[in-house]
């Protein structure tokens, strides 16, 4: 354990270059140094300030903390063995012959845990392949055009680099999403058995988060402010969490290693039915760009959690 003062900046060091989180205390403008591998940052209040990089715990004691309560770590790192999903992986991207696909309507397996992905909603959407650099591009001529992920899927983790074309255009994650079982699997199906999903979106200037119940009802909407603003042409990696705490669901939202968005909400019953999301579930990835559009994609990583 480190101590500090206010006022003074303090510095931290990692075995290791790569993403730093602050997974507790009073936020923090958490500078990085270009080789990734050390942080600083000057704490204004006192209090116990938390960070992770990598398999590190950094915790820092800024002056007098009686028996400070334990921070809950906002984005826990999966035990091996709880990789459901990994782009790099699970396309078969030998099988490509070294070409650019394009794919309209499905690739790889549709089964339950297929691992395969189809196409859905208007503006003829369409996915490209490139073997060269496993990277895939969401293209559409329409309004929503997006790509479901045969991976059932209840308490998980999804990450992915992505790039936007425009700053008119942002990229939707959906998880705990159920929004084809009627269409896919039995037509008879409730709306309680056809869970929309646990969403979010990245935007240049915002991030949001929402639940649909069913298709096309939404509720419990929330706007988070990024401060820097993102920009298009640009990679960013994000990760989005969703997971049971305490009788809630915890949304989390990171981009390029800092907690852009957090809450614990309570959506409808049917969100907590594990079972039927690990019997039959899938994510999604959508381009939401109102004229249409192209979204990049590259390593994305689904993690149960």
């Amino acid at each position: 354990m480190t101590t500090g003062k206010i006022n003074v900046p303090v510095k931290l060091v990692s075995a290791t270059a790569g993403d730093w989180i602050q997974i507790g205390g009073d936020e923090v403008n958490l500078r990085v140094a270009l080789d990734r591998k050390s942080a600083s940052f000057t704490p204004s209040k006192n209090g116990v300030y938390k960070f992770r990089r990598g398999e590190e715990i950094f915790e820092v004691t800024v002056g007098d903390v009686v028996n400070p309560p334990p921070d809950p770590n906002p984005n826990p790192t999966p035990e091996p063995g709880t990789l459901l999903y990994d782009s790099n992986v699970d396309i078969d991207w030998a099988s490509l012959g070294g070409q650019v696909k394009r794919v309209d309507d499905t690739f790889g397996g549709q089964s339950p845990n297929g691992k395969g992905f189809h196409m859905n909603a208007s503006g003829n959407p369409r996915m490209f392949l490139d073997p060269a650099t496993k990277e895939l591009t969401l293209e559409h001529d329409g309004a929503y055009g997006r790509a479901y992920f045969c991976v059932c899927n209840y308490n998980s983790r999804l990450e992915l680099e992505f790039k936007l074309d425009s700053c008119n255009n942002n990229c939707s994650l959906k998880t705990r999403n159920r929004h084809q079982y009627r269409e896919l699997e039995d037509p008879n199906a409730t709306d309680e058995e056809t869970q929309g999903g646990i969403g979010s979106a990245y935007k240049c200037g915002t991030v949001e988060q929402q639940v649909e119940v069913v298709h096309g009802t939404n509720t419990l909407d929330k706007t988070y402010i990024l401060s820097p603003r993102s920009e298009a042409g640009v990679w960013y990696k994000a990760t989005y969490t969703v997971q049971d705490v305490d009788g809630k669901v915890r949304q989390i939202n990171t981009l390029d290693g800092k907690v852009v968005a957090q809450r614990d909400i309570s959506p409808p019953s049917q969100f907590f039915n594990k079972a039927q999301f690990e019997e039959w579930s899938e994510f999604w990835i959508r381009l939401n760009a109102a004229n249409g559009g192209q979204l990049k994609i590259r390593n994305i990583k689904l993690f149960q959690l």
